[in-house]
C-alpha cells in the first residue's frame, strides 16, 4: 500500500471509499479496511510503543496474514456474487448438466489462512426418479421387505423395517 498520490488502491485508510475505475466502494474489502484501522490504533497505543522489535514483526506478520485473508475471503465473495450462469456445461464424463444449483461452498486452505468459496454447482437430470420410501412400504403391506428391495445383497446385513 502506497501512501503516494496516485496510490488507487481503493484499501489503505486513505483511499477508502475511492474507486480505481471497477467497483465504486469495493465494499467487499470493508472488513479487511476496518482490520487495518485496528492494527494501525494498536501500532499507535501504548502496548506497540512497548514492545521489542521482534514483538512488533511477530504481531503485524500475523495481522499482515489476517487482513491478506479478508482481502481473499471478500474477493471470493464478489466473484461468486457476479458468477454467471453458463450456458451449455457438460462433465468430465459427456454427460450433461443443465440444471445448476447456487451457493455451494467449500472450505479451502490458503497460504494466509481458511477461506470459504461459494461457486455454483452444475448438475445432471436424474434417468429416473428416486424410489419413495412410502410407495415401497404400502407395496408390502406397510413393512417393507428386503429381499424384494434388494434381492442379492448379503446375508449379512440387517433387514430395514418401515411401518
Amino acid at each position: 500500500m502506497s501512501s503516494s498520490s496516485t496510490c488507487g488502491c481503493c484499501v489503505c485508510p486513505r483511499h477508502a471509499g475511492q474507486s480505481s475505475g471497477g467497483d465504486a466502494g469495493l465494499r467487499w474489502a470493508e472488513p479487511a479496511r476496518e482490520y487495518l484501522e485496528s492494527v494501525v490504533a494498536w501500532l499507535g497505543g501504548p502496548e506497540a510503543m512497548g514492545a521489542g522489535h521482534g514483538e512488533l514483526e511477530a504481531r503485524l506478520q500475523v495481522d499482515a496474514r489476517e487482513q491478506y485473508r479478508l482481502l481473499l475471503q471478500g474477493h471470493l465473495d464478489q466473484r461468486a456474487a457476479r458468477e454467471r450462469r453458463r450456458g451449455q456445461v457438460t462433465g468430465s464424463d459427456g454427460v450433461a448438466r443443465p440444471r445448476v444449483e447456487n451457493g455451494h461452498r467449500r472450505g479451502l486452505v490458503s497460504v494466509f489462512g481458511p477461506v470459504t468459496v461459494t461457486r455454483k454447482a452444475y448438475r445432471a437430470t436424474p434417468t429416473r426418479p428416486p424410489v419413495d420410501a412410502g410407495t415401497a412400504a404400502e407395496s408390502a403391506g406397510g413393512v417393507c421387505c428386503p429381499s424384494l428391495i434388494l434381492p442379492r445383497m448379503a446375508s449379512s446385513v440387517l433387514p430395514m423395517i418401515w411401518v
